[in-house]
């Protein structure tokens, strides 16, 4: 687990007390012995980082010893719980499902699982979506933490889509939460939310199948007796399917055509950036004998709206020299107009349409791709030579009693 003192922190480690020395001269291998008492253990270590229990655990795992997790982590969060994080309730949790332990016990520690996610600042909220899909999998929709604290699966869901209302697994997470405990309000706003995005590559999928959930659960809130729920949840359907602003290309023969609309505010929204900040997304790119290209802005702001097409390739031989651009604003709805036009690929201009009564309110968070190092003129470090130099000595300070063979 930990590096011994005089160890080469680059050498590849191998698993077990019996295994084979894979150490340069000089360098002795390794013994890992499980400690009798992780609770004396963790406690005889002024601080453990939680890069160390985490190889600690690692080597616990590898070893199929969860009991041994199990103690571990009970032991790590009761002594240095300054370093505790979500996915380390998360684990202790899993192992305790293993043991086989009290189910209410591993209840609790889902919910402090879910608790210390719902205090996490990731931006993105990956933490807290992954808590959520934990408690919605275990079915566990209030907890009662020992201190009072009620973790409730909707509070953290509604939490996750205000975080990341780009991400779309906590919208569908609480479509399936309202499903199952018939919650009429929360499965039309979740609805509403879903369909207010255009959701690339998946979005003819989605909105087929919310209107087929839409059908089931009506029926079955008919059968229990829930008249009135079931005429509303038919009566709103086509208000939440409806699009603000819809563009279709199609063409034919063998071609590619490239689809890109500039939004009124400053975005645009193309293959490298099939979803914009203000609500438009680039759902479907022709490709193959699949010759069609459609963005839609279901929920849009007000302003113009510039759509450019741009030719990627055509065949020499029998090239396209037309394509047809359907553009349908407020679908769905009693203001909906469409129209059409046929562009020639030889002379290809900007098409502009005014959308007015747009129902987009906020813009959505931004977030900027990783950025990368830019290259320096400084020289490379010298490459460490076990040969002539040992490794710095590393305190271990856990590592299960890690220890050189002689």
């Amino acid at each position: 687990m930990a590096v011994p003192k005089g160890a080469n922190a680059n050498a590849p480690m191998t698993k077990g007390a019996s295994a084979k020395s894979v150490s340069p001269p000089g360098v002795g291998t390794f013994k890992f012995e499980v400690p009798a008492d992780f609770d004396a253990f963790y406690k005889s270590f002024p601080d453990v980082s939680e890069a160390q229990v985490a190889l600690d655990i690692a080597e616990l795992r590898g070893r199929k010893d969860w009991v041994g997790i199990e103690k571990a982590w009970t032991a790590y969060l009761k002594h240095h719980n300054k370093h505790a994080a979500p996915w380390m309730y998360a684990e202790l949790a899993t192992a305790m499902e293993i043991n086989k332990r009290d189910p209410a016990i591993i209840k609790t520690t889902f919910g402090w699982y879910a608790y210390m996610a719902s205090k996490s600042k990731d931006p993105r909220g990956i933490a807290l979506i992954a808590a959520c899909d934990a408690l919605l999998l275990h079915k566990y929709y209030e907890i009662a933490l020992p201190n009072g604290i009620k973790v409730r699966l909707a509070d953290l869901l509604d939490q996750a889509v205000k975080v990341a209302p780009q991400n779309a697994e906590p919208i569908l997470m609480s479509i399936l939460m309202a499903e199952r405990l018939k919650d009429i309000k929360r499965f039309l706003n979740s609805s509403e939310t879903l369909l207010s995005l255009g959701w690339p590559g998946v979005d003819e999928t989605w909105r087929t199948g919310l209107r087929n959930r839409f059908s089931l659960l009506a029926k079955q809130l008919r059968e229990e007796g829930r008249d009135d729920d079931a005429k509303e949840l038919t009566q709103r359907l086509s208000g939440i399917e409806a699009r603000d602003l819809v563009v279709r290309l199609t063409w034919e023969k063998d071609s590619l055509l490239e689809l890109c609309v500039d939004e009124p505010l400053g975005a645009t929204a193309d293959h490298y950036n099939p979803r914009t900040v203000f609500g438009g997304a680039l759902v479907k790119e022709g490709r193959g004998k699949d010759r069609e290209a459609v963005y839609v802005c279901p929920r849009g702001f007000d302003g113009t709206y510039v759509i450019r097409v741009n030719v990627l390739y055509n065949d020499e031989n029998q090239p396209t020299k037309v394509a047809k651009l359907e553009i349908v604003s407020h679908e769905g709805t009693p203001d909906e107009q469409s129209v059409y036009q046929t562009l020639s690929l030889s002379k290809l201009e900007p098409i502009r349409i005014n959308l007015s009564g747009g129902r987009r309110k906020t813009v959505l968070p931004y977030f900027a791709p990783n950025q990368l190092k830019a290259p320096t003129d400084e020289p490379l470090p010298p490459r460490h030579d076990p040969g002539k130099s040992k490794a710095p000595a590393v305190k271990p300070a856990t590592g299960a009693g890690a220890k050189p063979k002689p």
